[in-house]
């Protein structure tokens, strides 16, 4: 299964770099080069949701051509080579396995990781289309693909054997969660205008039917927690909440300031948007409260990261700082005051990882926790410039990949009394 392996692999366990007081620890992991031949400009990264695994596009050979490249999944317990595929499409909840394109004819194929073998495979002319869309369901039971060659069409994510077909709609191109939390439902749109912004959307329930047409101003949409709604912007200043199963409006939440609203998040009982031109600052961030049915919090911010974890609400600005906020009592919990160029923050976060400038031929990145933006550590480990970092869903380890296709894997150990590596 490890054909063709060129890659050079370093294992550099045992490297630690301490913060000057001791409250944390960054040890270098791995160094993962891509093998001869790949071009280095098309590197990604994609962690497992358990963390566990990570799986590297190392771009395309300078001679054979098969897009969207090679992707190569490594183990974290040793750095092991496990599988190798042409394109990764989705990992499943469980961690252990994701479903992925073979690197001999495409077809698409549910990969068990950590046995380093295939489970299922299926050469359906819908499934080796390459340019269709693929979105496998929250609860990882579900396979939707929209190919423009076929109709949209439901596999099982088990077998990929087929399970529902619609005719006449396709998925929504601008839509990222197309599925409904439950995993029972899909936002769709008439075949004859996927690729518009604008224009009617409409819920299939996979054992109902399609609901009455939802009308949104822009792509931005939001399935409540439950997925029995959907929030969709129907004007400049409004916000419509629709049925899912029917496409009846339930409600109108009005006097938004800002113009469209070009991002959407649910949480329990909290709507976020996001809302301006941005194309020029500042942008409008709301939080509605459906209780007590009344704006809790209204702010112009920059482009940053926003968003809702229980009653709080997580504001995030490379340029200003980072905020936490009461959202019942509109207390400010938490605040640090920074300006930082292209940070990367962690999932949980607690840390800031940024690459040092390209103007300034910095090739280090500094690592900082995240309250009171305390400088932990500067790693000077890679030659030339860090283009981007990942985190791990756990926040973990991060790994750094380098305009030369090399990606190092750091972990993070907090070293702080009452921090969850702490605690037995």
């Amino acid at each position: 299964m490890k054909r063709g392996l060129t890659l050079l692999l370093l294992l550099l366990a045992g490297i630690p770099v301490r913060a000057q007081d001791d409250t944390a620890t960054i040890e270098q992991r791995f160094v993962f080069q891509p093998p001869a031949g790949y071009v280095a400009d098309f590197t990604a990264i994609e962690w497992s949701p358990t963390s566990e695994f990570i799986a590297i596009n190392f771009g395309q050979h300078n001679e054979q051509h098969n897009p969207p490249g090679l992707w190569q999944v490594y183990a974290m317990t040793g750095g092991d080579l496990l599988f190798e595929f042409s394109d990764v499409v989705a990992w499943y909840p469980d961690g252990d396995r994701l479903l992925a394109r073979s690197m001999d004819d495409l077809a698409l194929q549910i990969v068990d990781i950590r046995n380093a073998t295939v489970e299922t495979a299926s050469n359906r002319a819908a499934l080796v289309d390459t340019g269709a869309s693929v979105h496998l369901s929250p609860d990882g039971t579900l396979v939707a693909v929209d190919s423009v060659h076929s109709d949209l069409q439901i596999y099982d994510a088990a077998n990929l054997e087929l399970r529902y077909s619609l005719r006449g709609y396709a998925l929504d191109p601008y839509f990222s969660h197309t599925w409904s939390p439950d995993s029972s439902q899909l936002v769709v749109v008439p075949e004859d205008i996927r690729y518009r912004n604008l224009g009617p959307r409409h819920v299939w329930t996979l054992n109902r039917g399609l609901s009455a047409p939802i009308y949104n101003m822009t792509a931005a949409l939001a399935w409540s927690p439950d997925g029995t709604r959907v929030a969709a912007p129907s004007d400049y200043t409004k916000v419509r909440i629709y049925a899912a199963t029917t496409g009846e409006l339930l409600a109108t939440i009005g006097n938004y300031v800002g113009g469209p609203t070009g991002r959407l998040q649910w949480e329990a009982n909290f709507l976020l948007t996001l809302s301006g031109d941005y194309a020029s600052m500042p942008l409008t961030l709301t939080v509605w409260d459906f209780d007590r049915t009344a704006f809790v919090f209204q702010e112009y911010v920059d482009l940053g990261e926003y968003r809702i974890e229980g009653t709080e609400l997580v504001v995030f600005e490379p340029f200003l700082g980072s905020r936490r906020i009461d959202l019942t009592t509109g207390q400010v919990l938490q605040e640090s005051r920074f300006e930082l160029l292209t940070p990367y923050p962690s999932p949980d976060w607690r840390w800031v990882a940024r690459p040092g400038s390209s103007s300034e031929n910095d090739h280090s990145i500094a690592v900082y926790r995240l309250e009171g933006l305390e400088q932990i550590a500067t790693l000077q480990w890679h030659t030339v410039l860090v283009k981007f970092i990942v985190w791990s869903p756990d926040s973990r380890y991060f790994a750094s990949a380098d305009s030369s296709g090399t990606v190092i894997v750091w972990e993070v150990q907090d070293n702080m009394p009452g921090s969850r590596e702490t605690v037995d």
